[in-house]
C-alpha cells in the first residue's frame, strides 16, 4: 500500500476514532454499486453490514462511503449511506450460540447517487471505501484488532471507456445465515455472489482490510496466520475459486477474522471487485450427534417430487424431544421452521439440519428433496436469443424439467413429435407445450415463443487505407463491418488473437481472419485478408565536394533510386547553383514518394559552400628613399599568408610585414583560411625623395637664413607650398617652390610669429604640414 493511501486510512480513522460510534461491534459486511435502468451515471450505493449485538444495541442511521480515483487515490466525493432495514440473523444451534453469546444483526444502507461519466473516465478506474473502528477484541488471528478498524474496498470500471459508455454493476454478495464452526468437523458456507451483467466471477481469500494505529500500516495477521491461513485446519480455510463456498476442517478454537474477494470478468479482463470481511467463532462441540434425519413425503423417501400451484406438500421427520430442528430451502435457513414437519408450497431444495437439544452438539443433516411446484403457466427459455440463423442455425428450447412431467409441443398450434423438457428447433414458428404432471395430475401451459429466422450477417475485412503490404516496425488498420451490437472475434494464422472491437492494428504478415457475432447469436465469418511483408528502400546519394566562394557553375545532383525530388537552397530540378543558395553549410533532401513508410522514404545530404577569407593589404603608401614602413592589416591566426615579390619584405609570410623598397613596387598578398579557400588583395608602396625642412628662418637682411630653403623641392616641379598666419589667412603660395618665401607679406616683413605650412609635392605623395617661426 503507498504512502498516500495510508495517509487517507489514518484519516479516516481519526475521523471515526472520535466518533461516539467507536465500538467493537462490526462481524464484517461488503460494498456494491448497482447501476440502475441503464441510466448513464445513476447508481444505487449499498452497504450490507453484520453486527455482533453483543458489542452494540442497534445499527447506526447511516454511514458514510467515500469514492476515490484508483490511479491516485484521490478523494472524489463523501456520500451518506441511510439505514434501510435491519433483521436478526438466524443459527442453526440456538444452545451454542447462546453459551458463546452470539447473536449478530444484518443492517442494509442503501441510497442512490449521480457520477457524470465524462469526469469518471480514468481508465484504471475507482472504488468505494467504507471504513469503521473497530475490531472485536476476541480475534485471535489478527494484531492489536481493539486497535485495528474495518475497512471495505469495492473497485469498479470506469464509466467511459474509448468515449464509450460502459455500464457495470457490481458482484452482489448473498446474505449469510449465522454460523459457528464445530472444532475438527468438516465445515462447507456458501459465500458467493451473483452478477446482474452475467460477467464471470473469481473468488479468492485475501487479508483484511483496515488500518493500526499501533504499527502505522494496514492490518497484520499474527505470526503464523494468513489470507490462505485465517483459521488453520487440516485443511485450512480454502474457497472454490468458481463457486464462492468455502471449506475447513479446523484445528483452533477461537475467532477467526478473513476476508473473500469476487472479482468479476468481462472477456477475459478483471473490470472490478467487491471485498467482503467476515468473522466465525470455531468452537468445542459435543461429539455426539443426533443420527442423520430422513425426510419423508406421505411416509414414502423421495429425492424429487412436485405439487400443483395453489397447494401444499408436507415434509416430515422423525419427531424426537432430545433434538433441534431447523430447515433450509436452498442452503438458507427457513426462519421460524424449528419442527420436524414443514409445509411447503415453494419450488426449492429443503434439507433438515438436527443436533441435540440443550447441548452445543456437533450437527446432522438430511438429504435434500427437491420440490417443484407445478404453475398453470411458465415462461419458456432458451440458451441464446430466440433467433434461428440462417447459415444451418438450431435453437434449443427449455421447459421446467422434472422426471414426473409429461411433454407435449407445438408449432403454430400444431402438435410435433418430443416428449423430453427441451426441444431442438431448426425452422422459424410459434412454439408452445403443454406439461402434464402423472403424479399430482396438474397441466401446465408455457407461453408462446416465436422463433424467427436471421439473414446470413454479411462480413468485410479490409484494409483501411487499401494497402496490404506491411513495412518492418510498421502497422496496418484492418477493420470489419461496424455495428454497436456486434462481437467480434480475430484470428491470425487460424490463432485466436485478443482483440475487442472491429478494428485491429496488425504488425505481422500473415492471414487475417474476424468472426462477428450480433445480438442474436448469429455469426458469419470474413474472407482471409492476406497481410505481406514489405522490404525497405534504401537510398544512396553522390557527394558533393566543399566549393571556396559562390563563384561556380551549377552542379548535377544524382541519387539511387532515381525518381526522386531534391530539394533544400539553391536546388532547381537536380541541380545545385551556390550563387544562389549562398554561403554556408547547405542541407540537401532526395525524397521518394511511395505508399508505403518505408517507401516513402528519403535521405539528405550536406553542401559546403565557404565563405572567401576576407584579404586585406592596406592602402597604397610612400616610404622615403632608404626608410621602412608596413603593408597590410594585423591577421586572422587561423589563416596563412604569403606576400609576393618578397624582395625588400622582412617576412614573405607574416601578414603585416616590414618593407624597405629600392623601387616603387606592387606587393600581392594571397590568404589561405583552414577550408583552403584562398583571396587576393594588392598595395602599392612607392619611394620619395626626402625633403629638407626648416623649422625657423630669420628675414633680416644679413645674410643668413634669409629665406625659407626646402632642400630637395626641385625634385617636385610641380609641387604646391602654401603659408597660414595664426588666423587661418593665406600669407604664400608657391605653385613650384622656384623663389623661396623671404617672409614678406604684402611687402612687409612682420614681426616675430608661428606660421602654418602644408606642402603637397604631387598629386600621389601625401601633404607635409607642420609649423614654421619667423624671427627678427
Amino acid at each position: 500500500m503507498n504512502k498516500q493511501l495510508q495517509k487517507i486510512l489514518l484519516f479516516l480513522y481519526l475521523s471515526w476514532s472520535a466518533n461516539p460510534l467507536w465500538a467493537t461491534h462490526i462481524m464484517g459486511g461488503n460494498l456494491e454499486l448497482k447501476a440502475l435502468e441503464s441510466v448513464p451515471g445513476k447508481y444505487k450505493i449499498i452497504l450490507k453490514i453484520y453486527l455482533d449485538l453483543a458489542g452494540t444495541s442497534d445499527a447506526e442511521s447511516d454511514h458514510a462511503v467515500r469514492i476515490y480515483r484508483k490511479s491516485d487515490n484521490t478523494h472524489l466525493t463523501t456520500i451518506k449511506v441511510p439505514l434501510i432495514s435491519r433483521k436478526s440473523v438466524i443459527y442453526e444451534n440456538e444452545t451454542c450460540t447462546e453459551k458463546q453469546r452470539l447473536k449478530a444483526l444484518f443492517a442494509l444502507y442503501e441510497t442512490e447517487i449521480t457520477l457524470d461519466p465524462n469526469k469518471y473516465n480514468d481508465i484504471q478506474g475507482y472504488y468505494l471505501s467504507w471504513t469503521n473502528c473497530c475490531r472485536n477484541g476476541a480475534i485471535v488471528n489478527l494484531k492489536d484488532p481493539l486497535i485495528t478498524n474495518s475497512q471495505l474496498t469495492t473497485y469498479f470500471p470506469p464509466l467511459l471507456k474509448s468515449g464509450k459508455l460502459f455500464l457495470d454493476s457490481s458482484p452482489s454478495f448473498n446474505e449469510l445465515d449465522g454460523a459457528y464452526i464445530c472444532v475438527g468437523e468438516p465445515f462447507y458456507y456458501p459465500f458467493n455472489a451473483t452478477d446482474s451483467d452475467g460477467d464471470e466471477l473469481r473468488y479468492s481469500l485475501r487479508s483484511p482490510g483496515g488500518y493500526n494505529t499501533n504499527t502505522s500500516g494496514t492490518a497484520q495477521w499474527v505470526s503464523g496466520y494468513s489470507a490462505e491461513n485465517a483459521i488453520p485446519g487440516n485443511p485450512a480455510l480454502r474457497i472454490d475459486a468458481k463457486s464462492g463456498e468455502l471449506f475447513v476442517v479446523p484445528s483452533q478454537l477461537g475467532l477467526f477474522v478473513f476476508s473473500v474477494v469476487v472479482e468479476e470478468l468481462r472477456n477475459g479482463e478483471v473490470i472490478g471487485s467487491v471485498q467482503r470481511d467476515y468473522q466465525l467463532y470455531v468452537v468445542d462441540c459435543q461429539p455426539v450427534a443426533p443420527p442423520d434425519p430422513t425426510i419423508l413425503i406421505d411416509n414414502q423417501l423421495v429425492s424429487e417430487t412436485s405439487v400443483c400451484e395453489g397447494k401444499s406438500i408436507t415434509l416430515t421427520a422423525i419427531a424426537d424431544m432430545s433434538w433441534n430442528y431447523q430447515w433450509k430451502k436452498d442452503g438458507k435457513i427457513i426462519e421460524n421452521a424449528k419442527s420436524a414437519t414443514l409445509q411447503v408450497w415453494e419450488s426449492g431444495e429443503y434439507q433438515l439440519v438436527t443436533s441435540l437439544s440443550g447441548a452445543c452438539s456437533k450437527t446432522s443433516r438430511s438429504n435434500k428433496v427437491k420440490i417443484d411446484v407445478v404453475k398453470s403457466n411458465f415462461a419458456l427459455k432458451t440458451s441464446s436469443p430466440p433467433v434461428i440463423c440462417a447459415s444451418g442455425g438450431k435453437l434449443s428450447i427449455y421447459a421446467i424439467a422434472n422426471d414426473n412431467y409429461s411433454y407435449q409441443w407445438f408449432l403454430n398450434t400444431s402438435p410435433i413429435p418430443g416428449t423430453s423438457d427441451s426441444l431442438v428447433v431448426t425452422v422459424p414458428g410459434s412454439y408452445h407445450v403443454t406439461v402434464t404432471d402423472q403424479v399430482q395430475g396438474c397441466k401446465s401451459l408455457s407461453d408462446t415463443m416465436d422463433i424467427k429466422s436471421v439473414p446470413l450477417l454479411t462480413v468485410t475485412l479490409a484494409s483501411v487505407t487499401g494497402q496490404l503490404a506491411l513495412c518492418q516496425g510498421d502497422s496496418l488498420l484492418l477493420q470489419s463491418t461496424e455495428r454497436s451490437d456486434f462481437e467480434y472475434t480475430w484470428y491470425f494464422n487460424d490463432q485466436k488473437i485478443s482483440v475487442a472491437g472491429n478494428a485491429f492494428y496488425a504488425d505481422e504478415a500473415g492471414i487475417y481472419t474476424v468472426v462477428v457475432k450480433d445480438s442474436t447469436g448469429c455469426e458469419n465469418q470474413s474472407s482471409p485478408l492476406k497481410v505481406e511483408r514489405a522490404e525497405n528502400v534504401v537510398i544512396s546519394m553522390s557527394p558533393i565536394d566543399p566549393m571556396c566562394g559562390t563563384d561556380h557553375p551549377p552542379v548535377t545532383l544524382s541519387a539511387n533510386p532515381t525518381g526522386g525530388v531534391f530539394s533544400g537552397n539553391g536546388v532547381s530540378g537536380n541541380t545545385f547553383d551556390p550563387k544562389k543558395a549562398g554561403t554556408g553549410i547547405h542541407e540537401i533532401q532526395y525524397s521518394l514518394e511511395g505508399s508505403l513508410s518505408c517507401t516513402q522514404v528519403s535521405d539528405k545530404q550536406h553542401i559546403a559552400v565557404w565563405k572567401l577569407p576576407e584579404a586585406d593589404a592596406g592602402r597604397d603608401i610612400y616610404v622615403r628613399e632608404g626608410e621602412s614602413s608596413y603593408i597590410g592589416i594585423v591577421g586572422n591566426i587561423d589563416y596563412t599568408y604569403s606576400w609576393s615579390p618578397p624582395e625588400g619584405l622582412d617576412d614573405a609570410a607574416n601578414p603585416r610585414p616590414r618593407v624597405t623598397p629600392v623601387e616603387d613596387t606592387e606587393y600581392t598578398v594571397q590568404v589561405t583560411d583552414p577550408n583552403g579557400c584562398t583571396s587576393h588583395a594588392k598595395v602599392t608602396v612607392r619611394i620619395f625623395n626626402k625633403l629638407l625642412i626648416p623649422d625657423a628662418f630669420t628675414p633680416n637682411a644679413d645674410g643668413k637664413n634669409d629665406t625659407w630653403e626646402l632642400s630637395g623641392i626641385t625634385s617636385y616641379p610641380e609641387a604646391e607650398v602654401t603659408i597660414y598666419n595664426r588666423w587661418g589667412e593665406v600669407v604664400f603660395y608657391s605653385k613650384g617652390y622656384e623663389k623661396a618665401f623671404d617672409g614678406r607679406i604684402k611687402g612687409v616683413v612682420p614681426p616675430s610669429d608661428v606660421y602654418v605650412y602644408k606642402i603637397k609635392l604631387d598629386k600621389v605623395t601625401p601633404v607635409q604640414q607642420g609649423t614654421l617661426m619667423l624671427l627678427r
